[in-house]
């Protein structure tokens, strides 16, 4: 992550926390220290923003991040998704 989708993924965090507390208390929901909202909320949103963001700078090529995209073995060929179209 660059420095300016770090400071994206905390604002965001900052922003879902606050959000996430009142949601939280609005559906009568008893957590008096927000521990649902920081370790819940945010934690899914750190694993999106990771998805979003990571560019496979870090992790030594363990977690898979960038490795076809950035560094691309000569006999490869590209990854490809086939989702099926569903029409009526």
């Amino acid at each position: 992550m660059e420095l300016g989708d770090r400071r994206v993924t905390a604002l965001v965090a900052g922003v879902l926390v606050i959000w996430s507390v009142f949601f939280f208390d609005k559906l009568k929901i008893d957590d008096p220290v927000g521990a649902i909202s920081v370790h819940g909320a945010n934690g899914l949103w750190g694993v999106i923003a990771v998805g979003l963001f990571s560019d496979g700078t870090y992790g030594a090529g363990w977690n898979g991040v960038g490795a076809l995209y950035f560094n691309p073995p000569e006999n490869s060929r590209p990854i490809r998704c086939r989702v099926p179209l569903v029409t009526q």
